[in-house]
């Protein structure tokens, strides 16, 4: 995974063009499948240590949230991990309640630009991305993950 070898999840997480995929009939609504991007993550990836990867995700993640863009993909991650946990998938076990935390906060400070942001999966919403974040947080709590929104 290129992300890794030039040390960049986070440019991973938040969609950079060098690291955009979008498999043939992929349903995601954006220029990256942040769902299959995950799942080889979590199942393909050997090297580093698996807590080395945690770490290094879990660092990503909080990354991410210090732009307005990363809290999508964060939230999506937030709910892939709680998927993950609540099956028999092996998860990433980062501090899933402190990213959350972290996620809460950057939906509080950017909630202006999230209600105007119709891009993506926020076009179908009236209130853009927080309404899709309101949905990823009730699903989060379905599957025994943190609410975040």
């Amino acid at each position: 995974m290129r992300a890794l070898a030039a040390n960049d999840l986070r440019g991973l997480l938040l969609g950079h063009l060098e690291y955009r995929y979008v498999p043939a009939g992929s349903p995601s609504p954006s220029d990256t499948d942040l769902s299959v991007l995950l799942g080889t993550l979590y199942d393909e990836v050997s090297a580093p240590p698996r807590k080395v990867l945690a770490e290094e995700y879990e660092h990503a993640l909080k990354e991410a949230l210090k732009s307005e863009t990363g809290v999508g993909p964060v939230a999506y991650a937030i709910v892939f991990e709680a998927l993950r946990r609540s099956r028999t998938h092996t998860p990433m076990n980062f501090a899933l309640a402190e990213v959350a935390a972290e996620l809460r906060h950057s939906i509080r400070l950017h909630s202006g630009y999230l209600a105007r942001d119709f891009s993506g999966a926020g076009r179908g919403w009236p209130n853009g991305w927080l309404g899709e974040l309101k949905r990823l947080s009730k699903l989060s709590q379905e599957l025994g993950g943190p609410s975040f929104a």
